[in-house]
């Protein structure tokens, strides 16, 4: 069923509790389309934080993976501002009290409206080019964020595209003929979470608007990007893989630049 998401955003604060000089949590709602009701706003809270001086910056907005906001986002965010653009880590789990979504309690679906959202709230701040906002997921945050951008998912999200969309290690299962926005994908051939193969197919099909870039690591398994990780988490192999992590940072800069600059 189409649901038409009405992005009449009431913004209910900003820059609520300074965390640090340079990073803010900032709680805004949107009309839910999921509400039982009509008209019932969610109230989202994130974490903003910006480059030095008054920008305009171009914009990244990070959405976690299943375990909630972890230092990997934050360590991205952190990267990403080194690199000159604002940052925004969507909560999507605590303001609908989920401790854990890896049972995926919240669908991927309301994960890609928060996204949205927080577009919306960031192109509306003095310091943000509002034509040059990015999306970028991690694993769970990942799916989240090809669901954003690709119109069998998500058809109607009222809302101009995102200028460039990257995801790591998502799971790649759907069609995305039709993806809104260019598109860069970062997953290990050694992944056990997320489908490999899943990706290797959407990779092999055409698009009819926007370009989509697959990069397939060798040898690296869920959470290459994450230094020092090596676990096994709900029964999957996460674990750092240097070649790949600098790789994927090389890749990741290269494409921002190349869409938001």
């Amino acid at each position: 069923m189409v649901i038409a998401m009405k992005m009449r955003s009431a913004f209910l604060g900003i820059l609520i509790l300074v965390l640090s000089s340079c990073t803010n949590l900032v709680k805004f709602a949107y009309e839910n389309p999921y509400a039982e009701q009509e008209g019932e706003t969610l109230e989202l809270k994130a974490y903003l934080s910006k480059p030095e001086g008054e920008g305009p910056f171009p914009a990244v907005v990070l959405l976690h993976g299943c375990s909630g906001v972890a230092p990997r986002s934050r360590m991205w965010a952190e990267r990403l501002n080194g690199w000159g653009y604002a940052t925004m880590i969507v909560d999507s789990f605590g303001p609908r009290w989920v401790v854990n979504g890896c049972n995926g309690e919240v669908p991927k679906e309301e994960r890609a409206y928060d996204a949205y959202a927080a577009k919306s709230y960031l192109s509306r701040l003095s310091f943000i080019a509002p034509n040059r906002i990015a999306l970028m997921g991690f694993a769970q945050g990942g799916e989240a964020a090809m669901c954003a951008i690709n119109e069998k998912c998500l058809p109607d999200p009222a809302e101009s595209p995102f200028a460039a969309t990257i995801a790591f290690y998502p799971d790649c299962t759907g069609n995305l003929t039709s993806n809104t926005s260019p598109l860069l994908v970062l997953i290990g051939e050694m992944e056990d979470w997320a489908s490999t193969e899943a990706c290797h197919n959407l990779d092999e099909k055409p698009r009819d608007k926007h370009d989509a870039d697959f990069i397939f690591y060798a040898n690296a398994h869920h959470g290459f990007d994450v230094p020092g990780c090596n676990r096994i988490y709900l029964g999957h192999r996460v674990l750092y893989n240097k070649p790949a992590s600098d790789d994927a940072q090389i890749r990741v800069k290269g494409f921002l630049e190349k869409y938001l600059r």
